[in-house]
């Protein structure tokens, strides 16, 4: 069994103070993680949420967690990948930067960073916040396979171009959907990904109707969660 940490820089009682104190302890307490054997470090994605998460910017936090570690995995717990707060190239290419400079440690996960605080903030269409993500999460494991990427989808078009560098996993990092939704779990088994979720988002119990084979719980296990699935294989993602 593996254990990992998960960093939001909570604050109940925010002030500039105690908000550079907890981001500061939060690269401490990663480091000892990795001291006590712990084997991942996860850190948010939150923006504007002043009495929840302080974690605006976790590509810096773990960059700078990264380069005081050695061997405990690097995550994007998860990386908000709508458009308008991450264009999913410039993810690709943080993202491939980090690992590179990790020593090939990254996990990348997606999410949507649903909150009405946060998608005013930066201007993104919440009706549209799951397809872009879908996409997102197929760009950039086209980005990184490919010489040069294209992409023309239903959202988006991309011309040409090569996406620099590239990553030092291949054919790349591990990729996530944050599932808090019987929906999301599907999807991230139907797309051949990790399903990072909470006890409280498990599926419901089946129904009675469910057929109750073996090889009938198998399938429903293996759709909700593949723990060897946390590396999208190429069809899925390009």
């Amino acid at each position: 069994m593996k254990f990992s940490v998960i960093f939001e820089a909570q604050l109940a009682d925010p002030t500039v103070e105690r908000e550079h104190q907890v981001i500061r302890d939060s690269v401490e307490q990663a480091v000892l993680a990795e001291r006590m054997g712990f084997d991942r470090v996860w850190a948010v994605e939150h923006h504007s949420l002043k009495w929840y998460a302080h974690m605006s910017a976790p590509e810096i936090f773990l960059t700078w967690v990264a380069a005081k570690t050695s061997t405990t995995r690097i995550g994007h717990g998860v990386v908000c990948m709508p458009f308008n707060f991450n264009h999913p190239v410039r993810v690709a290419e943080r993202a491939a930067m980090l690992d590179l400079l990790s020593g090939g440690r990254l996990d990348l996960g997606a999410g949507r960073g649903g909150t009405v605080q946060e998608t005013s903030l930066c201007g993104v269409e919440r009706d549209r916040t799951a397809q872009e993500v879908e996409e997102a999460l197929r760009i950039v494991g086209k980005a990184w396979q490919q010489d040069e990427l294209e992409y023309h989808g239903e959202l988006i078009d991309i011309g040409p171009h090569p996406i620099l560098p590239r990553p030092r996993q291949a054919p790349h990092p591990p990729l996530f959907l944050a599932c808090s939704r019987t929906e999301t779990l599907t999807q991230a088994a139907e797309l051949g990904i990790g399903a990072p979720t909470a006890s409280r988002s498990a599926p419901p119990p089946p129904r009675p109707s469910t057929p109750t084979t073996p090889t009938a719980r198998r399938t429903t296990r293996s759709r909700t969660w593949n723990g060897s699935a946390t590396r999208a294989p190429t069809r899925s993602c390009a």
